[in-house]
């Protein structure tokens, strides 16, 4: 079973798993499955996150490969540098076309 299944399965849970109150009178192994739950909770979030950080870097490529031409240009270029890193970045400027198919939003 993975971090994520474990979150997934006793998420549902947290409200308890996560309340030091909850689970003070009962000893080290409540400690220990407290501290075991707060490292699961974490361990599982970047997952979440980078599905949000992925859709983020699309739509800026997106917004740039059509030409927004808003006064957030330079604002969605910061992002693609952030999200993406020297190769997004590179590759939305020399073939706006190529960066489009490899980061843009998918429908």
């Amino acid at each position: 079973m993975t971090i994520q299944e474990v979150y997934e399965k006793y998420a549902h849970l947290d409200h308890l798993l996560s309340d030091p109150q909850w689970l003070a009178d009962g000893g080290l192994q409540q400690g220990v499955l407290f501290d075991l739950w707060q490292t699961v909770k974490l361990a599982a979030q970047p997952v979440v996150a980078a599905d949000a950080l992925h859709q983020a870097l699309a739509e800026a490529v997106s917004a740039i490969y059509f030409d927004d031409n808003s006064d957030y240009s330079k604002v969605l270029w910061s992002v693609v540098h952030a999200l993406g890193g020297d190769e997004a970045a590179a590759l939305l400027e020399s073939d706006p076309k190529a960066a489009y198919d490899k980061y843009g939003v998918r429908g």
